[in-house]
């Protein structure tokens, strides 16, 4: 069953030229009631909460409408997608178009790696065997779509990637914690996502302001 997820964005904007977008994500309810069972009947959580301060780990926040000037080259370091204890590390990906990914297997058993984009391109299923490495790159879905990973064999390892032409793209960390890059004064739009809840929350910024914006998110399964 899944709970209903209250998550409070709080939005601070820098006093300086260009300001930067700073904020919070946190669950107001019980982790617990939101997980997957494995084959050994163990419940692996969906959602990842601070013991302390209630922040959501891997909430992608993004600017979905940047100026044009923010494009960037894509990066020259790999990203890894590791598959470790039956599980995909990091669970959420942020990728430039074409940007590398190494899919790797750190564990003693066979896992495969399929990825069911909306691309064509985006589109792959291989074996994965310990310590093989597997190197792929993805095209850009529609803005904010993600590309769903898998594993077959373990049907609750599930990882995302998402990939984005600019850089105003971020993860919360384990403490549900972001920063923006700093942007241009104007009117966007910030887009919130928890991808394995299918959570999604966009509002209306301009920047730069001085107020903070709370954005309440709630499981559309419910509504």
């Amino acid at each position: 069953m899944l709970t209903k997820l209250l998550v409070l964005t709080t939005i601070f904007i820098s006093v300086g030229e260009p300001p930067s977008v700073v904020g919070h994500v946190f669950y107001n309810g019980n982790p617990t009631f939101n997980t997957i069972r494995d084959n050994d009947g163990t419940r692996r959580p969906l959602i990842h909460v601070h013991p302390k301060n209630k922040g959501v780990k891997d909430v992608v926040v993004y600017i979905k409408n940047p100026p044009e000037f923010s494009k960037r080259d894509k990066s020259k370091e790999i990203t890894i997608i590791d598959q470790f204890m039956e599980t995909f590390e990091p669970h959420v990906t942020i990728a430039r178009p074409d940007e590398k990914i190494d899919f790797t297997n750190s564990d003693a058993l066979n896992h495969n790696v399929r990825a069911d984009g909306d691309h064509l391109l985006n589109k792959f299923n291989v074996v994965s065997t310990p310590a093989r490495t597997y190197t792929k790159s993805f095209k850009m879905e529609s803005v904010g779509t993600p590309i769903p990973i898998a594993c077959d064999i373990h049907p609750w390892m599930k990882a995302w990637v998402y990939v984005f032409e600019h850089p105003y793209a971020v993860l919360t960390d384990d403490s549900g914690n972001f920063t923006l890059p700093r942007i241009s004064p104007g009117v966007y739009t910030l887009v919130v996502e928890y991808p394995d809840l299918e959570i999604r929350s966009e509002s209306r910024i301009t920047l730069p302001a001085t107020t903070p914006i709370n954005i309440e998110l709630r499981d559309t399964k419910e509504n």
